[in-house]
């Protein structure tokens, strides 16, 4: 008999009883009425004028009425069997209703029962989660806890500075993190404990937040104390306690806890060893283990590993040993816990971490690091690997029409397909919004092809969402190791490439072709150029003003480097920073800049007109430690006044290094230096960390400032920046000002400065000096 089957047959009975109780009661209705049509005819015989009416056929009633009772029984049979089949049917519709309800109220249980403390917070590590356990733990209810900074909760002053840099870590690498430190409860007490942490991803791969399961230490620590100083064991410690002798590792006694959980005796187990119910160590690997205790060159030992049953089930265990030579012989003394629930939920955040909430496929972050281990592989076996990425084609106008739901459906669609059609070998990946990629080791480029192929011919397969057949199509991008690139960056942003180009070709998938990179061979021919530009100093500086909105004065303008190429034209930095950025560029050239912008800093005093300069900086600028000391050397030689000169910084170029950056940009801000953050809004910068900054102004990013006047969102988006950097103290300041409303409304809230073409486009400093006398704009100094 299958499993389930006799249940099956349990639940199955009552409907059926069911059925041919409710028949049975209509048969004797039914008889009921015979019998009464039976008296009415013998009444009826009985007297004289009906009887001579009477049918010669009346005395044959019994045989019919037999006749009838069977009748009537087939029908009850035949009732009984189809109200069960009725009754199948709706239950099987009722699950299937609440499958996806049973799931997540299971995933809710878990939290709220499980005994280690469950919490969560976002980039700047307030609490968005906080489960029954970790009230009790640490005395704080959940309404207490939650928008609450987890660092000013429960984490004592001294040991912040540490954990926030941790914590950091973890959110810049995105892995999972373990760690042991004192917390305080809210009654002032000290706990020690153990946090399990991962960082949450979004569909587009980027951080969110961390999840952390925690789990109390404090009465384990406790009871290896006493357990140490007693010498024995509690004979009713539901804990697994353990003592084994250290010549023979015989068991010598064994908690309660631990012989329930391991279904043995304690006559059993004392005629066994560790060994017996660790089957993952030889005899020499739990020497190796136990060697620093015997040593005594530690006083305890943790790891983890799996303990098996008497009836030979496995089930994970953390294990603190430590060896006790108060006793004669001496004896190890261990310390077990069932970490089975830890395991699982670790299991499940993990997987929230790496896989797409939507479609259950690899993320973005679990792609790079398969794609990498392909090209290991495929390097060690000279073996060929292609990489495609996919663009599901009509999406877009799915998600409009229909809403984001029916657009939801099409993906999860697509995914199950993109599983079907591929080998297990094979990694299918969400990348975000309706972009997949595939890897595929080991393949020749006609493999590859008829795998496009036949992922263009699910895509000509009708999805149907809500009784609506959509019809949408692939376009796909492919590139090869080794011939397109070797390293996942470089194979997937030439499969992107093939893939924009797939868009406009017939047969909706492209291999990567160099010669199709227009913009990377333009790029490769400027940069030829581009060092003789810069050693010849034919590069030039343009300036931009900045408008402060309270009083009308132009006090700063912004150093934008543009390019006067001999058969380009004026090329602008879009076009040639990144080659700056990306060669050995850089260093010569940011040092250009400074020297050319203080020069003209000096120029402008020498003329009465006294404006500040604002200079980008790099990633590399902000690792370069000799940055500072070159621009004190320039400050001194052409006596400027350091407040005059503000360095600009993205969020990406501070959060690529933090720790080294923040080195810099403290060594800056001593020299009195203005600091600011660019183009802020685009980057992933923590909150918590940018206001360790010593910086003194946001520049919100133009695209947020572009759409102010006619996007909810982003008015929303640059008013809050406005109040962030307000409450933070800093000023803030406007990017890509294009029209006189977009002013208007940033004065209204509240921002402090503006820059754009509708106050000022960037120009050389002689032009920028006729524009400050003819503006409608206040001069410097002027009323």
């Amino acid at each position: 008999m299958k499993p389930g089957t006799s249940q099956a047959r349990i639940r199955t009975a009552p409907a059926l009883a069911r059925g041919v109780v409710m028949g049975i009661v209509l048969a004797i209705t039914v008889s009921l009425g015979s019998e009464a049509s039976a008296a009415v005819q013998t009444t009826a015989r009985q007297l004289p004028a009906v009887a001579e009416m009477s049918s010669p056929s009346d005395n044959n009633y019994p045989v019919f009425a037999i006749i009838g009772a069977y009748a009537v029984l087939l029908g009850a049979l035949l009732f009984g069997v189809t109200y069960w089949l009725m009754a199948r049917t709706g239950r099987g519709l009722r699950e299937s209703q609440t499958r996806l309800a049973d799931s997540e109220r299971r995933m809710r249980m878990h939290c709220e029962r499980t005994p280690l403390g469950v919490i969560e917070w976002n980039a700047d590590f307030t609490v968005t989660n906080w489960n029954p356990a970790a009230e009790h733990m640490f005395g704080y209810s959940r309404a207490e806890a939650l928008g609450r900074s987890a660092l000013d909760l429960i984490v004592p002053d001294a040991a912040k500075q540490n954990i926030a840099a941790a914590w950091r870590q973890l959110m810049s690498k995105g892995d999972v993190q373990h760690q042991v430190f004192e917390n305080r409860t809210k009654a002032g007490q000290i706990r020690l404990c153990q946090w399990h942490s991962t960082a949450l991803v979004d569909g587009d791969g980027s951080i969110i937040g961390v999840a952390s399961l925690v789990d109390d230490l404090t009465g384990k620590k406790q009871a290896e104390t006493i357990s140490a100083r007693m010498g024995r064991i509690l004979e009713h410690s539901w804990n697994e306690i353990y003592t084994f002798d250290a010549g023979t590792l015989r068991y010598i006694d064994v908690s309660e806890g631990a012989r329930h959980n391991l279904g043995y005796t304690l006559e059993e187990l004392r005629q066994l060893t560790p060994l017996d119910i660790i089957p993952e160590f030889s005899a020499g690997q739990f020497e190796a283990i136990l060697g620093p205790l015997r040593e005594n060159t530690q006083t305890h030992i943790s790891f983890e590993t799996n303990h098996r049953r008497k009836d030979g089930n496995l089930y994970p265990v953390e294990v603190r040993l430590q060896l006790s030579r108060e006793e004669e012989p001496a004896v190890f003394i261990a310390i077990g816990q069932d970490i089975s629930e830890r395991k699982r939920y670790i299991a499940e955040l993990e997987h929230k971490a790496l896989y797409d909430a939507l479609t259950d496929l690899p993320n973005r972050i679990l792609l790079q690091d398969r794609l990498q281990h392909a090209l290991q592989a495929a390097h060690r076996e000279a073996s060929s690997l292609a990489v495609l990425t996919i663009d599901v084609v009509r999406l877009k106008e799915i998600n409009d029409i229909l809403g984001h739901n029916s657009g939801d459906i099409v993906l999860q669609e697509v995914a199950s397909r993109l599983r079907r059609v591929l080998r297990e070998s094979d990694t299918v990946a969400r990348m975000g919004g309706d972009e997949f990629a595939i890897v595929l080791p080991m393949v020749a480029m006609e493999q590859v092809a008829a795998a496009a192929r036949r992922i263009q011919t699910l895509f000509e397969q009708l999805i149907i969402v809500e009784d609506t057949p959509l019809e949408v199509e692939a376009a796909i991008g492919i590139a090869l190791y080794p011939d397109h690139g070797d390293t996942p960056e470089q194979l997937l942003q030439h499969a992107d490439i093939a893939r924009h180009l797939a868009k406009r070709e017939a047969s909706g998938f492209v291999v990567y072709n160099p010669q199709d990179d227009l913009y990377s061979l333009r790029r490769l021919k400027l940069h030829g150029s581009l060092r003789q530009a810069i050693t010849e100093k034919a590069v030039v500086l343009y300036y931009q003003p900045q408008l402060q909105l309270q009083s009308g004065n132009v006090e700063k303008v912004e150093a934008l480097a543009r390019w006067p190429h001999p058969s380009e034209g004026l090329i602008s930095p879009a076009d040639f920073i990144p080659i700056v950025e990306q060669s050995g560029l850089i260093q010569p050239f940011t040092l250009w800049v400074l020297e050319e912008a203080v020069q003209q800093i000096e120029r402008w005093a020498q003329s009465d007109i006294h404006l500040g300069v604002s200079i980008n900086l790099s990633t590399r600028n902000l690792l370069d430690i000799r940055l500072p000391k070159v621009i004190a050397q320039l400050l001194k030689s052409h006596q400027v006044d350091p407040a005059l000169l503000t360095l600009e910084v993205t969020e990406s170029a501070v959060m690529s290094r933090p720790e080294q950056a923040l080195k810099i940009l403290e060594q800056l801000h001593t020299m009195r230096l203005n600091l600011s953050i660019d183009d802020f809004g685009t980057g992933y910068s923590s909150l918590a960390y940018l206001k360790k900054l010593p910086v003194q102004e946001l520049k919100i990013d133009q695209s947020f400032v572009m759409g102010l006047s006619r996007d909810d969102d982003d008015s929303m988006i640059v008013r809050s920046t406005i109040d962030l950097a307000h409450n933070l103290g800093l000023h803030a300041v406007a990017e890509g000002v294009e029209t006189q409303e977009a002013l208007d409304l940033l004065a209204i809230l509240g921002c402090d400065a503006a820059q754009g073409f509708h106050i000022g486009r960037p120009m050389p400093a002689p032009e920028l000096e006729q524009w400050l006398n003819a503006a409608d704009w206040k001069r410097p100094g002027h009323p």
